[in-house]
């Protein structure tokens, strides 16, 4: 199985990004971007935005096996309020 993350196109009052390695949780990253993606949909402006990342690959693979497309243009990241980096065991 694999998913594709489709990132917000507009910058929120609060941009995040999160940089995936390999064998990351996948829950914890699903979990993040559902809680601003609902408070975007609750809110009147948009307050959260996101993009995720790896160095390592276009394609990082979940502990739950699940690979997941990410953005590996690290060049043009924008500039961000917080950065997260998602790992499991043994990174």
């Amino acid at each position: 199985m694999e998913l594709e993350l489709e990132q917000p196109k507009v910058r929120g009052e609060t941009h995040m990004v999160f940089v995936v390695v390999p064998r990351f949780n996948l829950g914890t990253l699903v979990n993040m971007i559902e809680t601003m993606r609902i408070a975007n949909y609750l809110s009147s402006q948009k307050s959260f935005s996101w993009e995720v990342i790896s160095f390592d690959s276009a394609r990082v693979m979940a502990s739950s096996g699940i690979a997941v497309s990410v953005s590996t243009d690290t060049e043009n990241v924008a500039s961000a309020d917080y950065i997260c980096v998602l790992a499991s065991w043994g990174a």
